[in-house]
């Protein structure tokens, strides 16, 4: 989102709505008291997707708008895409084999 397509006011606002959210599905007890209402304002800075998840800006709030939540993208290449360590390696005529070392 560019600068010309979001007012920075609202932008904010969303960014703080995640926050707010988050810590009221926290199911901590609140009063309404002042100490109670300014450790739920410090709970829900801390629970910004933003902070939370280590996110852009716009991207929080895309994810947020959109509605799918943030995931942490799994690396690890599953098991049956890896070569079995009774086959054997045959290289292709012209290949890379000498070039580069292989494992």
């Amino acid at each position: 989102m560019q600068s010309e397509y979001v007012d920075n006011s609202q932008f904010n606002a969303l960014l703080s709505l995640t926050g707010k959210i988050e810590a009221v599905r926290s199911q901590m007890l609140w009063r309404a008291t002042r100490a109670d209402m300014q450790r739920y304002l410090n709970f829900a800075e801390k629970q910004k997707w933003n902070k939370k998840w280590k996110l852009m800006r716009r991207k929080t709030v895309t994810r947020f708008a959109t509605g799918k939540n943030p995931k942490k993208i799994k690396y690890k290449r599953p098991r049956e895409y890896c070569v079995k360590p009774t086959s054997q390696y045959y290289p292709k005529p012209h290949s890379s084999e000498g070039k580069i070392e292989l494992r």
